[in-house]
């Protein structure tokens, strides 16, 4: 079926450094021949956001909040330095539908038996240790069954928790005695439970797109065997303080948040190997990112940057800059000679092209 004609409207303008941008959206019904770049859903009530519909007469009519589907075409983005989220974006809409809401289901010995067995089918299925619970509304009844089958995920672990809508982690967790891995991206979290620091094995931890997080809970930081963290567009504004005592984590992806300063502590981070700070509306990086003599890949895709300090001649691992689409209008002569030539990716940058132009 045609998809309605909405027009979504999202309000109010958002705030990113020295930019505002008003964003409207425009959606028209889907016909075989269009393609679409991206798909995804916008959370209206989520994101503060107001969608309306236009009647026959012409005249908007407002929608009440919901989760829309949508198909992307076209991001306009020629006049932005920055990267910005999807829902920032002025984009063409191909189509646009509300989500159906679901009926609360009734907790019937049925209902739990079924629930009981979806859970058993999929622990059963779970190939290297992956357990995947993403998708499942843990609190409609799978976090008490959860609470009774934990102790039988035996071995090194990872758990997906993707979109099961999680206002905090599940104490069953804690019965996981070789969990590794945790993923628990996009759902509703804003903090860390103090109990996390049992997790004695846990190596890499993904809290990413949980948009009211706004900071790294301070007991991250204690999870003793912790390398990788991912925190994804999770509504940080500056570079949280409580990563200061993680000097062995290797990976560390902040993507896509507010942060616009990167503290001169970063130096204090030494095991780290991969940093990605794409997105970021950061204008400059400090020179004491040349101490982290570890480091091997650097992304800064998408930041307001317009140069690179020199000091990252100190960086003898380093193997991976990629700048695309940040304005950086000067690189060092000594960075650019130190490296060899694929090390620094600056082609899509504004330095890039002038420097590759044949």
């Amino acid at each position: 079926a045609a998809a309605p004609n909405l027009a979504v409207v999202l309000t109010p303008d958002f705030q990113y450094g020295d930019l505002t941008l008003h964003v409207e959206t425009w959606a028209r019904p889907f016909t075989p021949d269009d393609r679409a770049d991206f798909r995804g859903h916008i959370a209206v009530a989520g994101h503060g956001l107001r969608v309306s519909s236009v009647d026959d007469r012409g005249k908007r009519v407002d929608v009440a909040d919901g989760s829309y589907d949508f198909a992307i075409s076209h991001v306009s983005t020629a006049e932005l330095p920055q990267r910005w989220r999807l829902d920032l974006f002025q984009v063409s809409v191909l189509a646009a539908r509300k989500r159906t809401q679901r009926p609360a289901r009734k907790d019937t010995p049925a209902a739990r038996e079924k629930r009981r067995q979806n859970l058993v089918d999929r622990l059963a299925d779970r190939s290297s240790g992956f357990v995947d619970l993403s998708r499942l509304a843990l609190q409609n009844g799978y976090n008490d069954l959860l609470d009774d089958l934990a102790p039988t995920i035996a071995g090194p672990s990872a758990i997906n928790l993707y979109r099961t809508g999680i206002t905090d982690l599940p104490q069953w967790l804690r019965k996981v005695t070789g969990l590794v891995q945790l993923l628990a991206h996009d759902n509703q979290l804003t903090t860390a439970p103090d109990w996390m620091t049992e997790l004695s094995h846990l190596g890499r931890l993904a809290l990413s797109y949980n948009r009211d997080l706004r900071t790294v809970p301070p007991v991250i930081a204690h999870i003793p065997a912790l390398v990788h963290l991912d925190v994804i567009d999770a509504g940080l504004t500056e570079f949280p303080d409580t990563l200061r005592p993680m000097s062995a984590l290797r990976h560390l992806t902040l993507n896509d948040n507010a942060i616009t300063r990167i503290p001169d502590w970063i130096n204090e981070l030494t095991g780290l190997r991969v940093l990605h700070l794409a997105g970021l509306p950061i204008k400059a990086l400090p020179d004491t990112i040349g101490d982290l003599r570890n480091l091997e890949e650097l992304y800064l895709d998408n930041t307001a940057l317009t140069t690179l300090p020199e000091t990252m001649v100190n960086l003898p691992r380093l193997r991976t800059v990629w700048l695309g689409r940040s304005p950086i209008t000067d690189i060092p002569a000594a960075v650019l000679d130190h490296f060899p030539e694929d090390v620094i990716d600056d082609r899509s940058t504004p330095f890039g092209k002038r420097r590759h132009r044949c």
